[in-house]
């Protein structure tokens, strides 16, 4: 490979800027709308640093518990939902990786596996959860994930 020419360098430097620019001018405008002022926004200029900037629209978003409930289930579900899905893949992986010991491991691992092939859908597993007693419950959003089977065949190997 040679050294590529500075034309080549200069051509690669403006196309890379642009799409950088292109990409985060949404993120910095959005931003930039989040701290300005009511009167601010009602002019029909687009403006990245606002006139009156104001904290007005983070109070009135945090005022109501809207929010910050739902900050704390997502996080709530998203760590919860993370320890359980690691404890049951990696003990289920590890019995699966020792087939002469375990009976039944093989047909357990084809079961597994054959959910990588063939989803059920968005209404039988409604039905499901429905079925369990599940709905409106926070472990609806847990349990269905609690063993990934593409990570359950990367542990399993890992085992073995």
């Amino acid at each position: 490979m040679e050294e590529p020419t500075w034309v080549g360098r200069v051509s690669k430097f403006i196309v890379l800027a642009i799409v950088v620019i292109v990409m985060l001018f949404p993120f910095i405008y959005v931003i930039s709308i989040s701290f300005s002022s009511q009167s601010d926004l009602s002019g029909t200029t687009i403006q990245l640093i606002p006139k009156h900037p104001t904290l007005q629209a983070y109070t009135t978003i945090f005022a109501g518990s809207v929010v910050t409930r739902a900050l704390e289930v997502s996080i709530g579900i998203t760590v919860i939902g993370t320890l359980a899905c690691m404890l049951f893949t990696t003990t289920l992986a590890y019995g699966l990786s020792r087939t002469s010991h375990v009976p039944g491991s093989k047909f357990v691992l084809l079961l597994v596996l054959g959910t990588l092939l063939f989803s059920a859908g968005i209404i039988p597993n409604y039905l499901l959860i429905r079925y369990l007693g599940l709905l409106n419950n926070f472990a609806a959003l847990i349990l269905p994930g609690m063993i990934q089977a593409f990570n359950l065949v990367v542990v399993r190997q890992f085992f073995m």
